[in-house]
């Protein structure tokens, strides 16, 4: 296809990538001016056309400077979905990095203009090379985020756009309407029409499809992405490193069952995705024995110290930070002990076949941190994202974690650890307790008293991993099974509960079209509001089975507007962790989560030992 633009126009083809680069597209300045100019100098104002001429110098408020926005919608092929790069410059045409960009988002005005670093990167912007450009930095808006800038492209509640294209667009723009309502990212209003444009001409050629009309009443964006199914007779192992599941595979050929592989998936996630996952983090376990046919529930969380003076804590917190309500991510305060390395060992110990030893089990980890494995492209990614943390005053050790350069590994890249394959054998030769009374264990302690910890010696011997078990749900004959608090599981169950009256419903509105979607979130967001407060040390609150009672759930249904998104209310910024799971030849289950909390979790690395410490204590109430 042969396309001509008019400046500022530029249409480019690359090898890696089809995108537009456009611009000028917005300007804006401290605290948003909310006027928006799109390349055809239509100017905007809070998404509303400016009827008449504009006068630049008098639509921006005294002392706000303009900028400029080049935007590059690109297919990644790490993410496999269409992600939106995109440049800023000041009016004198200097680039603008992300902590001076950030401010002036509209994003910032929910998030917060003084987010910390961290936040902004894992969850809405961070600074990254972009594929169809090797060697140029730019900033990339996270795909989630990405996603949801499509929807605003390609839906409009107009009610001309409505009479123009009949019901269906009625339709379409009531399903807009909803996902608007639900939609994060004030980016949608960056250059509707420029992308919009994009996406006509190239979207079927990165896998997202609009309609054939550009203006009002589209239908939403579609992820043309699939996988095949696969079917195994004798197990199979589903992880997020091909590295990791054939660990896993290899221990299942060797006679091991589910918790042996599940264990040897674990490590091996450890040595190649050490900013999600490791042994600094905890663990939670899901077994599913076939010959008794019952599920068990293993808690691998750790504690904060004992001595921890929560009331000293909080207020030199609240001191430095007034507005504080929580812990910080990079306080020491944060990391609990490290629970994975028991729960690996007694997933062994209760669920193991016998058939292979600890030390068999280890060993495709093991080879993988001596021998080096290459980086993925997400894994890449979250490195670069976090690795201000491994580079944090104090924190000589987090070396052991970057290239000979001291940067984040590239795509591609091989990376050896030999403090982590150590550690590993240090577990396979002499359990937990040569972890937690050993030498990793000195290298913990040391790391944390540095930092001004509570922990000591006592809290690592005395931890244990909790087995009981698990807490359910059943709803159309299906059960759905998750260890109990203090994880988050019960959420899923609580949200399940709400659902469960209106089942009939969301079969009517058809899976994943946007009521069917506004009906989850919004049960999703009651059941976070409604189990958060049982989300904590199991012994410190009361039961929480009335929100799981039919009555329960009838009622909070009954709040849900199937029309309107509630209050968004003030959520954290999110992000993802480490989930896999197996399934042996004779039908035995495990599903497991191991996760540093945050990406690299507090990022400090207790020498030698090649694994970041969690900050999950992040997660602690500075006020009651």
């Amino acid at each position: 296809m042969s396309v001509e633009w008019a400046e500022p126009w530029r249409a480019i083809e690359s090898a890696n990538g089809l995108y537009l680069a456009c611009g000028p597209v917005m300007r804006g300045g401290e605290g948003w001016a909310n006027l928006t100019q799109s390349t055809d100098d239509d100017w905007f104002d809070g998404g509303e056309v400016v009827d008449g001429e504009v006068d630049e110098a008098e639509a921006l408020p005294a002392g706000h400077a303009a900028m400029v926005l080049s935007f590059h919608m690109v297919y990644h092929p790490g993410y496999a979905v269409p992600v939106l790069f995109f440049e800023a410059a000041n009016e004198a045409g200097g680039p603008m990095g992300l902590a001076e960009l950030w401010p002036r988002l509209p994003l910032s005005r929910g998030v917060g203009a003084g987010a910390d670093a961290e936040q902004i990167q894992l969850t809405y912007l961070a600074l990254a090379e972009a594929p169809h450009l090797p060697g140029r930095a730019m900033l990339m808006l996270h795909p989630c985020e990405t996603a949801a800038v499509l929807e605003a492209v390609v839906t409009d509640g107009s009610e001309a756009a409505d009479e123009a294209a009949g019901e269906a667009a009625v339709e379409g723009a009531a399903a807009a309407s909803i996902l608007a309502s639900h939609a994060t990212s004030p980016l949608a209003q960056f250059g509707q029409r420029d992308m919009l444009l994009w996406l006509s001409l190239y979207g079927p050629a990165v896998g997202v499809t609009t309609g054939t009309r550009v203006g009002p009443g589209l239908g939403s964006v579609t992820f043309t992405s699939r996988r095949t199914q696969v079917a195994a007779p004798r197990g199979m192992v589903a992880s997020s490193q091909a590295a990791a599941t054939a660990a896993g595979l290899a221990v299942l050929q060797a006679g091991g069952n589910a918790a042996d592989a599940a264990v040897a998936t674990a490590a091996a996630l450890a040595v190649t995705e050490p900013c999600s996952t490791g042994l600094g983090g905890d663990a939670f376990v899901l077994y599913y024995d076939a010959e008794s046919g019952t599920v068990q529930a293993l808690n691998g969380s750790g504690r904060s110290p004992a001595a921890l003076d929560a009331e000293a804590v909080a207020a030199a917190v609240t001191a430095a930070d007034p507005a504080a309500v929580r812990l910080p991510w990079d306080s020491v305060h944060a990391v609990t002990v490290p629970g994975a390395a028991a729960a690996w060992m007694d997933t062994l110990e209760h669920w193991g076949s016998g058939a292979v030893t600890a030390a068999e089990v280890l060993a495709p980890a093991i080879a993988l941190a001596e021998d080096g494995y290459a980086v993925g492209d997400v894994t890449a990614c979250g490195w670069t994202a976090g690795s201000h943390k491994l580079t944090r005053s104090g924190n000589a050790a987090g070396s052991e974690l970057l290239t000979a350069g001291g940067c984040a590994p590239s795509a591609g890249e091989i990376m050896t650890n030999p403090g982590m394959a150590r550690v590993l054998r240090t577990l396979a030769s002499d359990g937990k307790a040569g972890f937690y009374s050993g030498w990793p264990a000195a290298a913990i302690l040391d790391v944390l008293s540095a930092h001004g910890s509570y922990m000591e010696a006592s809290d690592l011997e005395a931890h244990t991993s909790e087995i009981g078990e698990p807490i359910s749900y059943a709803v159309d004959g299906v059960r759905l099974y998750e260890c109990a608090p203090n994880g988050q599981g019960l959420v899923a169950l609580v949200a399940l509960n709400i659902l469960a009256s209106r089942t009939e419903e969301l079969k009517a509105l058809g899976h994943n079209s946007a009521g069917y979607l506004h009906m989850l979130i919004e049960a999703l967001r009651m059941a976070f509001a409604a189990a958060g407060p049982y989300v904590a040390e199991p012994k410190a609150h009361g039961e929480f089975a009335h929100l799981l009672s039919p009555e329960w759930g009838v009622a909070a249904a009954g709040k849900i507007d199937a029309g309107k998104a509630s209050a968004n209310g003030a959520p954290s910024a999110s992000s993802d962790t480490v989930y896999f799971c197996v399934v042996d030849a004779e039908g035995n289950a495990a599903s497991v989560v191991n996760s540093n909390y945050e990406g690299f979790g507090s990022g400090l690395v207790p020498p030698g030992t090649g694994f970041t410490l969690q900050n999950r204590g992040c997660n602690f109430a500075l006020r009651g």
